[in-house]
């Protein structure tokens, strides 16, 4: 039968008995976690960056811990109780759901998934250098396709638009 939240002293008696006993210990009933969001939705291959995972219940316990599909758990950060930071995971790539755990036993899910997408490996950068004033065309080739109408290419801090100029190649003018 469902409890309210709560503490309740736990110990083991003889059949029928009706008080814990002397030597109890603390147990406390607590809500259990609800995922309601992730962010980011995705990751690279190997980056080992955070996912920052949103909802409610969540517990700051020693036990507090994420689990990527069938990865098993990590330790979680505990930000408040509608928010913990967890290790991204660095696997293959794959799709997984991500749960959160306040005990170490249950583990709550919200239909939520996470991609870890293949990284990126740049082949080749041509020409390899430019003036300072910048204006230089730079193409570039990696090991996979690389454009999508979101990509750019990153000149240490500056980003420039990146142009498709094939499946695995882009170009960008240095700023």
């Amino acid at each position: 039968p469902a409890r309210e939240a709560g503490p309740a002293m736990v110990g083991v008696g003889a059949s029928g008995c009706s008080s814990p006993g002397a030597d109890a210990v603390l147990f406390s009933y607590v809500t259990a976690p609800v995922i309601s969001g992730i962010a980011p939705t995705s990751g690279l291959e190997g980056d080992g960056g955070t996912v920052t995972v949103f909802g409610e219940n969540f517990a700051n316990s020693r036990e507090l811990a994420c689990r990527f599909g069938t990865l098993g758990p990590v330790d979680a950060q505990f930000v408040t109780t509608s928010a913990i930071v967890c290790p991204a995971p660095t696997a293959r790539v794959s799709t997984m759901t991500p749960a959160v755990t306040g005990n170490g036993a249950q583990f709550s899910t919200g239909g939520f998934r996470y991609a870890v997408m293949p990284s990126l490996r740049i082949v080749a950068a041509e020409p390899s250098m430019g003036p300072t004033m910048g204006g230089t065309r730079v193409t570039i080739t990696s090991s996979r396709a690389l454009h999508s109408p979101a990509s750019a290419c990153i000149f240490g801090n500056k980003t420039a638009a990146a142009e498709a100029v094939g499946i695995n190649t882009v170009a960008c003018v240095a700023p």
